[in-house]
């Protein structure tokens, strides 16, 4: 690539390559699922009527914004080969889904989710005051945020630990962190075994050439998981509301099954 050896990602030849790629027939009809899935969200978005006066409304209608824009953004990555970044952000979604089905399950788990952000900020801000990051005339106002924080954390009622893992477990979702959620993690803390694909390397191992180009390894796989779990969230979020899920939801998940059925048999 002459114009992606100067520009990688951010050049005219890669927007140039993904449009004209050629697809494999799995990859095209993954990618019609994709495109399925994307239009029953936004379906759906539509129908979301949130109370103003309800948190966990308020809340769990957020979390699906933001739900459905991590799942474009793994699409996006997907399409121009950063399977790699993809999957990383597919970690965040899953994350997101743990939230907002344990919510659902148990509207108390607000508590937990905001104590959460609550204990988080102020580990942050107590570094802050031992490093002494902000200077000795931010000290007093550094101390007076921590003391706050910690007035709102008691305020709550909040029991057992506060990792990704427990919201995991109180949305029932316990096997999909011990198995996807953990296999996603190597993208997001850069494992070394997720290295060797970034380097060309001659028969006796040493390396020839970076190799930043697009790699599309894993993504039909990837893709599919993340529609079904966003097809999962819906199909909560349509309970909890007491609104209908879009009439394509059946549809897209056998098309979905049959899909992973197909790459089980090929692996």
């Amino acid at each position: 690539m002459g114009d992606f050896e100067n520009t990688g990602f951010l050049g005219e030849e890669i927007r140039n390559y993904i449009c004209h790629r050629d697809l494999t027939e799995t990859e095209k009809r993954v990618q019609i699922i994709v495109a399925e899935t994307n239009a029953l969200l936004h379906e759906f978005k539509r129908k979301i009527e949130v109370k103003e006066e309800n948190a966990v409304d308020l809340t769990l209608a957020a979390l699906f914004a933001r739900l459905i824009q991590s799942f474009s953004a793994s699409v996006i990555l997907c399409q121009y080969g950063l399977s790699h970044d993809a999957h990383a952000v597919a970690r965040n979604l899953v994350v997101g889904i743990f939230i907002i089905k344990s919510i659902i399950d148990k509207p108390r788990n607000l508590d937990r989710y905001v104590a959460k952000y609550l204990q988080e900020t102020q580990k942050r801000l107590e570094k802050i005051k031992k490093k002494d990051y902000l200077g000795q005339n931010n000290q007093e106002e550094v101390s007076n945020k921590i003391e706050e924080y910690q007035t709102l954390f008691d305020s709550l009622v909040v029991q057992g630990n506060l990792t990704e893992k427990s919201f995991a477990v109180q949305a029932g979702m316990e096997d999909d962190y011990d198995s996807f959620y953990a296999a996603m993690s190597s993208f997001v803390h850069t494992s070394i075994s997720t290295l060797d694909r970034f380097l060309k390397t001659d028969v006796n191992g040493s390396v020839k050439e970076f190799d930043i180009g697009p790699n599309f390894d894993g993504v039909p796989l990837l893709l599919l998981s993340c529609c079904s779990y966003v097809l999962q969230v819906v199909d909560s979020l349509s309970q909890h509301y007491g609104i209908e899920k879009p009439a394509t939801h059946k549809k897209i998940s056998t098309k979905i099954g049959e899909e992973l059925k197909i790459l089980d048999q090929i692996s």
